[in-house]
C-alpha cells in the first residue's frame, strides 16, 4: 500500500471512529432517563411482575433505574429514612421522570416531588391519591390498584357455589386502605350472594386458630388470601411469605384462592380472577411516556388498571377436586 491509500486509509478510520462516537454522544442526549422508586423489594413478586412490565413497555432509548425501599422487610420506624435515601438518590441521578411504586413511596415522597416541577407517575396504588395531597398537581398522574374482590366474587361463584368466605390479609398500610376503599371500614361485604369476610391479621398463631376453628365449624365454603408479606412469628420476626402462604394451604379444610396473580401456583392458592402486577407496570409505562413528551401545563388524569384474569394452579384445584367449567377453561391460563 503506498502512502497516499495509507493515508487515506488512516483518515478514513479516524473519520469512522469520530462518527461513532458523535453518534453515541447524540444518542446518550437523546435518551431519557426514569428513576423507580419501589416500596418494596425486587424479590418481592409484585415487583417483579410491573417491573417487568415497565421494561416490555419502554420504547428504545428510555433509561430505567431503580431504588428499593425494602418496607416489606424493614420496620415502619425505617420508613421515612428509606424515603430520605431515595431522594438523596433522585437528587443525586436528576433524572427526567420518576415512577413510585405502591402506597409507602408514594405518602413519604409525594410532598417533596409537588415542589418540583420533576414528572411522576406512581402506580399500585390502594388508596385514594387525594389521602397523598396530589389530585391537583400537574406533574403527577399514575395507575390505581383495586383488587379485583367483587368482580371474584361474581365469577368464582361459578367454579365454586359459595355463600360465604373468608378474605385474608395481613395487617399492612395497603391492607387497612383495602379495607377503608373497598369494605368501607366493614368486615363484612356481601356481593352476588356471597358474604365475603374480612379479617386483618398480624401473626402466624392467629391464622392458625382460625384455620383450626374453621375445620371444626364449618363456616365458609373458600378463603381468599389477599395480602401475607408482613405476618411474623410468635416472637414477632416476619415469616417469609411464601412460608406463610403454603402453610395456609396445607391447613385449610377448604378451597383457598387468591386476588393476585403471585398468590397462585403448586403448593399456593388454587387459583382467582386475580390482578397481574406486569399489567400495571404496562399502563404506568404508557403513562410515562406520555408524560415525558408532554407540555408542562398538560394535565394526564390517573388511570384504574381494571383488567383481571383467570389464572390457575391444576395442581391445587386437583387436591380439591374442582373442575373448571367450559366457558371458564377457555379463558383461563395455567400455571402449570
Amino acid at each position: 500500500m503506498g502512502p497516499f491509500k495509507q493515508s487515506c486509509s488512516s483518515w478514513s478510520k479516524t473519520i469512522g471512529a469520530f462518527i461513532v462516537t458523535a453518534l453515541i454522544s447524540i444518542n446518550q442526549a437523546l435518551a431519557q432517563n426514569v428513576l423507580l422508586i419501589q416500596s418494596y423489594h425486587a424479590g418481592y413478586p409484585w415487583d417483579a411482575s410491573y417491573i417487568e412490565g415497565i421494561k416490555e413497555q419502554f420504547s428504545a432509548g428510555i433509561n430505567l433505574s431503580t431504588f428499593e425501599m425494602d418496607t416489606k422487610r424493614l420496620p415502619s420506624s425505617e420508613f421515612e429514612a428509606q424515603a430520605n435515601k431515595a431522594w438523596a438518590e433522585y437528587e443525586k441521578q436528576k433524572p427526567d421522570l420518576v415512577m413510585l411504586g405502591d402506597d409507602n413511596a408514594l405518602k413519604f415522597l409525594s410532598p417533596k416531588f409537588a415542589e418540583t416541577k420533576t414528572p411522576v407517575v406512581y402506580l399500585g396504588i390502594n388508596n385514594n391519591p387525594r389521602a397523598y395531597g396530589i389530585t391537583n398537581q400537574p406533574n403527577f398522574t399514575g395507575v390505581l390498584e383495586r383488587p379485583l374482590i367483587k368482580r371474584s366474587m361474581q365469577l368464582m361463584s361459578d367454579i365454586l357455589p359459595m355463600k360465604k368466605v373468608l378474605a385474608l390479609f395481613d395487617n399492612s398500610k395497603t391492607s387497612t386502605v383495602v379495607k377503608s376503599e373497598i369494605f368501607r371500614n366493614k368486615d363484612l361485604l356481601k356481593v352476588a350472594g356471597v358474604e365475603v369476610d374480612l379479617k386483618l391479621v398480624g401473626d402466624m398463631g392467629t391464622i392458625d386458630s382460625m384455620l383450626a376453628a374453621e375445620k371444626a365449624s364449618k363456616t365458609y365454603d373458600a378463603i381468599f388470601i389477599g395480602l401475607y408479606s408482613t405476618i411474623n412469628d410468635v416472637d414477632g420476626n416476619r415469616i417469609p411469605a411464601n412460608t406463610v402462604l403454603t402453610s395456609i394451604t396445607d391447613k385449610s379444610p377448604v378451597p383457598v384462592f387468591a386476588f393476585w396473580d403471585f398468590s397462585i401456583g403448586k403448593g399456593k392458592a388454587a387459583g382467582g380472577y386475580v390482578l397481574f402486577g406486569k399489567e400495571q407496570g404496562i399502563v404506568a409505562a404508557e403513562l410515562a411516556e406520555v408524560m415525558l413528551n408532554k407540555g408542562e401545563s398538560t394535565v394526564v388524569p390517573p388511570k384504574l388498571a381494571k383488567k383481571g384474569r383467570y389464572l390457575f394452579s391444576q395442581v391445587q384445584l386437583n387436591k380439591w377436586g374442582i373442575t373448571l367449567p367450559k366457558k371458564v377453561q377457555a379463558k383461563a391460563t395455567m400455571v402449570e
